[in-house]
């Protein structure tokens, strides 16, 4: 190559080299430890879809904890204690009752002819 090509790909590549030189690092990305490191009281995450549903919780959660689920916008949830109206993002948060055994959850879905029942098992926090 000759000696002017050099050159000139010197001049070409030095604002590159030298703009990557002077920014800023990026961030640490976010790890495994991160995400799973509680942050207060934790929140259980939905589960697997209740077969063609729409409705989806999880199958155990801590006794006293806070429980993510969701449903079609609009359903009602009873869950023993109240009664929850799901919002327009179809996410709901409940609050475990302070005991163990079965939480059976009342879903009435709009439009919907009939209400489905969720089963989710209430455990210790060791378990």
């Amino acid at each position: 190559m000759a000696a002017s090509h050099i050159l000139l790909l010197t001049l070409l590549a030095a604002p590159t080299v030298a703009g990557c030189a002077s920014k800023p690092p990026l961030p640490r990305s976010v790890t495994e430890a991160d995400v799973t490191t509680p942050q207060g009281p934790r929140l259980a995450q939905p589960g697997e879809e209740v077969a063609g549903s729409r409705v989806r919780f999880p199958a155990s959660v801590v006794r006293g904890a806070r429980m993510e689920g969701r449903a079609p916008p609009g359903s009602t949830i009873h869950d023993g204690h109240r009664v929850t109206t799901v919002g327009s993002d179809g996410r709901v948060i409940l609050q475990a009752p302070d005991r163990k055994g079965d939480w059976m959850l009342r879903i009435d879905r709009p439009g919907q002819s009939r209400s489905l029942t969720v089963r989710v098992r209430l455990v210790d926090a060791n378990n």
